[in-house]
């Protein structure tokens, strides 16, 4: 894995939820997304399984640009290559709002998920 755990990769989704640019989030560890309200024991869930190279699925307070909290369901998948080496993580973050559309976007996310 690369070292300190950099985005590689933004989706335009992720701007628009967080408020930051590809280009202020891309080369940095999500951390930066943390506050004073996030978690510990989600943050500590993270932690253990990734470092044993499994699957990860917790809820979060992070922090918009802006400084407002969001609510937001994190899947981590480990990626490893053709020698079965931990390579990447591929990370799925869906906000958590409630609206008539919440139901539909449920389904849409676990369809995602299971493509991983």
């Amino acid at each position: 894995t690369i070292p300190g755990a950099p985005m590689v990769y933004v989706n335009p989704e992720f701007c628009k939820v967080t408020g930051y640019s590809k280009e202020e989030s891309t080369g940095r560890n999500c951390r930066f997304l943390q506050g004073p309200l996030t978690e510990p024991e989600s943050i500590a869930v993270i932690r253990n399984t990734l470092a044993k190279g499994e699957d990860c699925h917790v809820k979060l307070t992070n922090y918009k640009k802006n400084g407002t909290l969001f609510q937001n369901l994190l899947s981590m998948k480990p990626v490893f290559d053709a020698d079965g080496i931990y390579r990447y993580v591929i990370g799925v973050q869906f906000e958590v709002v409630e609206d008539m559309n919440l139901k539909a976007r449920l389904v849409q996310l676990d369809k995602l998920l299971r493509l991983l």
